[in-house]
């Protein structure tokens, strides 16, 4: 949750306007700076930055422009969201306001809620933004640990296999069986991190989404412009962000298994999305590996993200069924489907790419069943005897 010590800088050559701002932001709890003109809010900035900017367009020497350009041009401060404060409402202002990179725009006179809404809505989402750089730097350095330590390894057994010539062979391969493993767990994390950050976002989707429906006809005036911008800038984070994980596999999953687990995920799914979801299955006897059962799970999680988001389905059935050979996962659906076949692979959503890559990495069988009207069919089957 956005803290409410922010401080947020406000731009602008007229004081009264300032002295307003000031009042209404600090109302809320935030600290606050004030800056006549553009040069000295850089100088400000310089010396402290500050969470969110409020930038007047219009002001003598260096305008509201010039100042969004340099701050999104520095990569120390191109993090910080500003909103624009113009009395123009025509399109080009607002084009050239976001080409220079600004996130937000309000038109003076002011109406607190409003302001209240905006600021606090970029807030919490550069509170996110900055939660993904931290997390981003620590998945860095564990790679870059990681690294050296299987660096040093190699290293290691490249002395052994000089001095000891006989098992030079034997060195060969553990050295190319390291280095396979060191990419395999990179793509690994990659994998993890898209998995969290999207099912997080999907679900801030969702409830943005229902809480639209569900407020008062007459309050959906004052708040549609807000929601509508919240879900575009989440929209926009889809596309831009990675997460770490916070744990490699969820603990139902490791303590009761599979059906157990999508037991749960079916039942916050439903509760969620408000789509009917039945669930039918027996527990496996004997448990399928981890690295199978996280595999399933994770598509299962995906594939019902996608059902909320895309299909407009009213039901979805998942089974899980074990014959003696093989385990199947069934995931269908009765929304509006789609035709695989005419979706150029570079438009294809990155999700369903993910699906498949990560089934294939554990020798799970993804079979996509789909046709526009006839819903969808996901089929994940893994051979006991692989196994």
């Amino acid at each position: 949750m956005t803290s409410p010590t922010a401080t947020l800088l406000i731009v602008d050559d007229e004081s009264q306007n300032r002295k307003l701002l000031e009042v209404l932001l600090r109302h809320e709890g935030y600290l606050t700076l004030g800056a006549a003109n553009g040069e000295e809010a850089l100088a400000l900035i310089a010396q402290r930055a500050p969470d969110l900017i409020l930038l007047d367009i219009m002001m003598p020497g260096m305008d509201g422009y010039q100042v969004a350009s340099n701050l999104k041009a520095n990569p120390a401060t191109s993090n910080i969201p500003i909103i624009m404060l113009t009395a123009e409402i025509d399109r080009s202002a607002r084009l050239i306001g976001l080409n220079v990179g600004a996130e937000e725009f309000l038109t003076k006179p002011f109406d607190a809620a409003e302001l209240q809404l905006r600021v606090r809505n970029l807030l919490r989402l550069k509170e996110y933004g900055d939660f993904l750089q931290n997390q981003s730097r620590i998945l860095e350095q564990q790679v870059q640990a990681r690294t050296a330590a299987l660096t040093a390894e190699i290293a290691e057994r490249q002395r052994a296999q000089e001095a000891l010539r006989g098992y030079a062979t034997r060195l060969s391969e553990l050295s190319h069986r390291l280095r396979t493993m060191e990419e395999t767990e990179r793509r690994a994390i990659s994998r993890e991190l898209h998995d969290r950050i999207g099912q997080e976002l999907s679900a801030l989707g969702l409830i943005l989404g229902s809480l639209g429906a569900k407020l008062p006809r007459e309050s959906l005036p004052a708040v549609h412009k807000q929601l509508q911008d919240m879900q575009g800038l989440l929209k926009s984070m889809v596309g831009n962000v990675r997460d770490v994980m916070a744990e490699l596999r969820p603990p139902v999953l490791d303590d009761y298994g599979l059906l157990a687990a999508l037991r749960q995920l079916v039942t916050e799914f439903a509760k969620r999305s408000g789509i009917a979801a039945e669930l039918s299955g027996v527990d496996l006897q004997p448990r399928l590996p981890s690295l199978v059962e996280t595999a399933m799970f994770r598509i299962s999680q995906e594939a019902l993200n996608n059902i909320a988001k895309h299909a407009q389905a009213k039901k979805v059935e998942i089974s899980l069924y074990a014959a003696s050979d093989r385990v199947v996962l069934d995931i269908t659906d009765d929304g509006v489907g789609f035709d695989a076949d005419e979706t150029p692979p570079d438009q294809q959503h990155w999700g369903l790419i993910t699906m498949r890559e990560r089934a294939e990495a554990v020798g799970v069988v993804f079979r996509l069943e789909t046709a526009p009207g006839a819903g969808t069919r996901i089929a994940l089957e893994a051979e006991r005897a692989a196994t």
